[in-house]
């Protein structure tokens, strides 16, 4: 009868070698089908090659579409390595697609540093599956008012962001309002910082 029991140690040279000949195999299981069209595998591989680094837009359009795909395929490996069944990654995908295109697509203009914490956020709740996306959460953005180009930008900001979601916190006018964060006023003055409600500080 046979058994199947796993490896008490992988050596150095299965480790290399296993994903070397797994993707081998599939490249020759993938010529089958090539030759029953009539084509020629190498040409049509040599084609494939040029196709995702043939250039730098070929570069970025496949970083674009196999990025997604990589932090799903992470999100599951990672659990499973610490024995956590995460059996919806596909799902996950589609909710942080939905709340990147909701956020980023025109409905708030504002910067990548404002963006980020409100898409962590409102993955959360899509989630937590809440059939209606409210937005009840409160972001506290810290700014230099003294930097005129700052205060001029936050005006801009305060007039299509919700009240509901952001709070403008100067932090000028407030010498100690990052020293929960152990962030001094003289760092807090060099950049904009957001944070959110579960104290990530982006």
């Amino acid at each position: 009868m046979i058994r199947i029991e796993p490896r008490e140690k992988n050596s150095h040279s299965s480790t290399v070698l296993i994903p070397i000949l797994s993707a081998v195999v599939s490249l020759l299981f993938a010529a089958i089908p090539l030759i029953a069209a009539g084509a020629n595998p190498l040409i049509a591989y040599v084609e494939m090659a040029k196709g995702v680094f043939g250039s730098i837009f070929a570069i970025s359009e496949m970083l674009t579409r196999a990025t997604p795909l990589i932090f799903t395929g992470l999100a599951a490996a990672i659990a499973f390595r610490a024995k956590l069944w995460n059996i919806g990654a596909e799902g996950q995908l589609y909710l942080g697609a939905i709340a990147a295109v909701t956020i980023g697509s025109g409905l708030f203009d504002l910067p990548a540093l404002l963006l980020l914490p409100l898409i962590t956020r409102l993955i959360t709740r899509l989630k937590r599956q809440k059939q209606e996306l409210d937005i009840d959460f409160m972001i506290k953005v810290y700014f230099d008012g003294v930097c005129g180009h700052c205060s001029k930008e936050i005006s801009y900001y305060k007039t299509i962001a919700p009240d509901s979601v952001f709070q403008w916190i100067d932090v000028a006018a407030d010498p100690n309002a990052m020293n929960d964060y152990k962030i001094t006023q003289a760092t807090a003055l060099l950049y904009l910082h957001a944070i959110d409600e579960e104290g990530s500080i982006y």
